[in-house]
């Protein structure tokens, strides 16, 4: 054997090993988390306050950078509390006594990955005498955006 030759199985077997170690984390590309459910529903109307707003994600969320905004139509906010993680679900507790109209849900949570993800929800807490239910108003636009990464008012 000569020389050349040899220097060629040597590379060729080096570029294998290295191909057996690092190909499968290095081919694949690991998906990020997302949003699977918001409750109370994006666009739902309640008869009633809930006692918590709950964001369900397909991974468990970081607690870092997690924040839960959660504002009445005069826009003053009814968070009540810290954030609660609890596996693949980040909960926030509301304020008692909430008024008619429509609430919004600013989120932001870091994935198991790492990587921030953003969203918006809205919803709908009907007024009137008993019975009566409010309807959603819709003209008003929401969005259950589930990899902003832009700006935000929920920034540390």
């Amino acid at each position: 054997m000569t020389v050349q030759r040899f220097l060629v199985l040597l590379v060729a077997g080096a570029i294998a090993m290295a191909g057996l170690l690092l190909g499968p984390g290095v081919t694949t590309a690991s998906a990020h988390d997302a949003l699977v459910a918001v409750t109370p529903a994006d666009g739902g109307t309640l008869e009633t306050a809930p006692e918590q707003v709950t964001l369900e994600f397909s991974g468990s969320p970081q607690e870092l950078g997690t924040r839960v905004l959660v504002t009445a139509p005069d826009g003053r906010p009814v968070s009540d509390g810290p954030v609660e993680l609890r596996d693949t679900t980040v909960s926030q507790a509301l304020a008692a006594d909430l008024p008619a109209g429509t609430y919004t849900v600013e989120w932001r949570v870091t994935s198991a990955d790492g990587h921030p993800l953003s969203g918006t929800s809205t919803f709908d807490l009907a007024g009137g005498p008993p019975g009566s239910v409010a309807q959603a108003d819709p003209t008003t636009p929401s969005a259950a955006t589930a990899a902003d990464t832009s700006g935000s008012l929920l920034s540390p």
